[in-house]
């Protein structure tokens, strides 16, 4: 029986760098997949996890669980590898690995069996015990005002973004401050930055693409109503700031 290509998906030139070096290593067929692709082939898929529309094929896999599929990135985050355990997919594997044990990972990977490095294998379980309970119980209006508020917003304005009077928005945030185990609104921004949720990117605000994918698996709803995170950063520089 013909054995199932492996499919991989990084830069271009790495890709395919990366698909001739596995083949001649594994024996069997590896194939570079194009960033353009929109979906994944059928068969075992090695993807890159910072690469553009990773997180909607990630949520895709995720979904499908037809064939094994694993992540590889360059010094992953505590983060991000907590987002791939939350997903239920066979593995992470650091980049920077020894190019041996990088290919133990993968056999691994073709075998259906966990594919991890220990780096982020050891991460992901330190940030279920400090993290993982609270990220779970927030509710998609969690989400949305945890990166809301990072944009630096006075109350008033989040208010009327959310659809709420003052008093209402300052009762979610407050229960998203109980729920994050700090005490304010700077705090709760923080936060937001130390641990990777959102980032910047060109004068934009939005969830880093580890949270995309864990948001696209269970609130996909959230994706589709992401702001125009510019006009956001514009209103915040003309609004003065206030208390909550």
């Amino acid at each position: 029986m013909r054995e199932a290509i492996l499919w991989v998906r990084d830069a271009p030139a790495m890709a395919v760098a990366l698909a001739r070096a596995l083949t001649e290593a594994l024996g069997q067929p590896v194939r570079p997949l194009s960033l353009a692709a929109g979906n994944l082939p059928p068969g075992p898929a090695l993807l890159e996890l910072r690469a553009p529309g990773a997180a909607m094929l990630l949520r895709a896999a995720a979904r499908s669980r037809a064939f094994p599929l694993a992540v590889m990135t360059t010094s992953p985050t505590p983060l991000e590898a907590w987002v791939i355990g939350e997903l239920g997919l066979e593995g992470l594997i650091d980049k920077q690995e020894p190019w041996p044990r990088f290919v133990e990972r993968v056999e691994a990977l073709l075998r259906r069996e966990p594919a991890w490095s220990p780096h982020p294998w050891a991460a992901r379980q330190a940030f279920e015990q400090a993290w993982g309970r609270r990220l779970r119980g927030l509710s998609p209006a969690d989400w949305q005002r945890w990166r809301d508020l990072t944009t630096g917003l006075p109350v008033k304005a989040l208010a009327c973004r959310w659809g709420l009077s003052r008093q209402g928005a300052v009762k979610g945030l407050r229960r998203l401050y109980r729920r994050l185990g700090v005490a304010d609104r700077w705090a709760a921004a923080l936060l937001a930055h130390e641990l990777g949720i959102v980032r910047f990117e060109e004068g934009r605000i939005g969830w880093s693409g580890a949270i995309e994918a864990y948001l696209a698996g269970r609130e996909p709803d959230l994706l589709s109503q992401c702001p125009a995170f510019a006009a956001v950063s514009a209103l915040a520089r003309r609004l003065p700031r206030e208390p909550p």
